[in-house]
């Protein structure tokens, strides 16, 4: 890091409040995976007599190991918030803060699975509910019912728990007893289980409207099961998408809360849930994907008070915001309202796509302080990055862009409409000019921008994905015709100084690269 001059103190402030932000993030993580392991240890004594002694001794040690990793972590981390909230800001102070937050997210990434593991390593996926001398239900001997949840594919304790820890923090309902978040294998898993209730228990001839920018793999599905009978809108033309709907009158309506295509169309979904309520006659299911919005999208103040034939099903991908950066688990929720929507449970259960309870043990608590504390640092940040990149294209003459895309800046299209959201995701487009708009041209410019990040000591990578910690630059939707390829930067949760230094970056690359 550069030294830092005396005009720079209110920014070395911001990082070193960043970092300490940072550092309670992993702590949380840190005490839950130890919350995890001293249970697991209670549960294991507690059935002592039903596991094999060596096995019994075994993982005994090793999960006492791994407590006492966890509680050197704790201290460190907890030794270094108390430096940086007491000691003078300085550059040392940010450089030992930075380095226990990285170390501490990449022993959480190595151990965070390892624990799963640990914890139902002495589990069965058919454990026994009753036994003559030794249960093999594990740690959960004697909680285990008959046709009930001793078949793990069906329900598992692990997934119970986590799914009531997801309504609790991440929902918000006046009444919550009717909504059963169901945890699946991934985000795609999620959404085949809500086609396959749909199209199984409410066969219609009725169209069927989708945002024609949601996600393109969903598309694909959709287009191949319901063919003619679909229609598309554009999520920019709310009064477009009310008419469609008055028109056709379609049984099932699928969104994206925010999009992840060409244009960044963001449809507004408060109007459209509005309108939707108080209009439809006939049960009409809205299916919306909240991937990319998550906990900072809440339907259901929308509904109260209302009688309507609306029945409301969201899901995300828990790959995303959920897992804090640590990348390490697919996995994916769904929950819903209305009519006979509790009969997901059932087709999660038939259809096997129940998230298995080793990755549910290896997911985060949910923590909604935590949660909206990182969104709020991807909007500072994304805001930051894409208004400056903006104002340099826009100042700027002969360059080979347009634009740049971001729901949170005034050239975007449905910037009125959103512009008072509290959130408007964590990436952005950069828009080439039409003769720059070709596949050789973005990768060239994605290598040279990690080529100008390598110079400058800054780090960014190429990947696909976003809600990570480090900065991604990605081409997206190569092979995902007939998606039109684009170039997306989703930025990560750096401190005030280290986005900085990724928007020098960034800024460069737009200046040098032709």
């Amino acid at each position: 890091m550069s030294p830092i001059k005396s005009m720079d103190h209110r920014l070395l402030r911001e990082a070193i409040a960043d970092t300490y932000n940072d550092l309670e993030e992993v702590l949380y993580l840190t005490r839950d995976c130890m919350g995890k392991l001293r249970t697991f240890i209670g549960d294991l004594r507690r059935v002592k007599t039903h596991i094999d002694p060596l096995v019994y001794q075994e993982t005994l040690i090793a999960s006492q190991q791994y407590t006492d990793l966890y509680f050197q972590q704790e201290t460190n981390i907890i030794h270094t918030m108390n430096d940086l909230g007491e000691l003078a800001p300085s550059e040392t102070l940010l450089v030992m803060g930075e380095d226990t937050v990285c170390q501490s997210r990449n022993f959480l990434r190595s151990y965070q699975e390892r624990t799963g593991a640990l914890v139902t390593s002495t589990d069965w996926q058919s454990p026994s509910y009753a036994h003559a001398m030794r249960s093999q239900a594990g740690r959960q001997t004697n909680t285990i019912y008959a046709t009930i949840n001793d078949y793990k594919r069906d329900q598992s304790w692990d997934t119970y728990y986590w799914e009531h820890a997801f309504l609790k923090e991440y929902i918000d309902a006046i009444i919550k007893f009717p909504i059963r978040p169901l945890a699946t294998s991934s985000g795609m898993s999620a959404f085949t289980t809500i086609v396959n209730y749909l199209t199984m228990e409410h066969a219609s001839t009725r169209p069927v409207c989708i945002g024609s920018s949601i996600y393109y793999e969903n598309k694909l599905l959709l287009q191949s099961l319901f063919g003619d009978r679909i229609v598309q809108v554009d999520e920019s033309d709310t009064d477009h998408i009310i008419s469609v709907i008055k028109t056709h009158n379609p049984c099932f309506i699928f969104f994206d809360s925010m999009t992840n295509a060409p244009g960044l169309p963001v449809p507004d979904m408060t109007a459209i849930i509005r309108f939707l309520v108080g209009y439809v006659k006939q049960d009409t299911f809205l299916v919306v994907d909240n991937t990319c919005l998550s906990a900072m999208f809440q339907p259901l103040p929308l509904f109260y008070g209302r009688l309507t034939k609306l029945r409301l099903i969201v899901f995300e991908s828990l790959l995303k915001y959920h897992q804090f950066g640590m990348d390490r688990v697919p996995g994916g929720v769904i929950w819903a309202t209305g009519g006979d929507t509790g009969k997901l449970f059932d087709y999660r259960d038939h259809l096997g796509t129940i998230l298995p309870d080793a990755l549910v043990q290896s997911l985060p608590t949910p923590n909604r302080k935590l949660l909206t504390a990182r969104l709020a640092r991807y909007e500072r940040n994304a805001s930051l990055i894409a208004s400056r990149l903006e104002e340099w294209i826009d100042t700027h003459v002969n360059h080979p862009y347009t634009k740049i895309v971001y729901p949170g800046l005034p050239n975007h299209s449905m910037h009125k409409e959103n512009k008072s959201l509290p959130y408007h995701g964590c990436y952005f487009i950069v828009e080439f000019k039409k003769k720059k708009q070709t596949v050789a041209t973005y990768k060239r410019f994605i290598s040279f921008v990690l080529q100008t990040a390598k110079r400058q000591r800054v780090d960014i990578v190429a990947g696909t994905s976003f809600g990570l910690n480090s900065t991604r630059i990605y081409l997206t939707a190569l092979r995902s015709r007939p998606t039109i390829p684009f170039v997306r930067i989703a930025v990560g949760t750096e401190h005030r100084i280290a986005i900085e230094k990724v928007l020098a970056v960034l800024i460069s690359s737009l200046s040098h690269f032709k």
